[in-house]
């Protein structure tokens, strides 16, 4: 799963695009994402795993490394 993640924060992030990512990048303390593309990212995160993430669940944390966004679909899964 944490490819498919790399692959659609390469997709959907400008600045990611020639990143070598690993599972501790910091994606929103290092600015390489902001709230549009964590949007952006939560769009092809609920269609590309079949899940529903509440707007009122959302914590940045969840998305400031590939690691964090593995478990939140992890979590989203069950």
């Amino acid at each position: 799963m944490l490819e498919e993640i790399y692959k659609l924060l390469k997709e959907n992030v400008v600045e990611l695009e020639d990143v070598e990512l690993r599972e501790d990048t910091s994606l929103i303390a290092s600015g390489y994402m902001d709230s549009y593309e964590v949007v952006m990212l939560l769009e092809q995160l609920e269609q590309t795993f079949s899940i529903k993430i509440e707007l009122d669940d959302l914590d940045l944390e969840d998305f400031e490394s590939p690691a964090n966004i593995v478990k939140l679909v992890e979590t989203k899964r069950r």
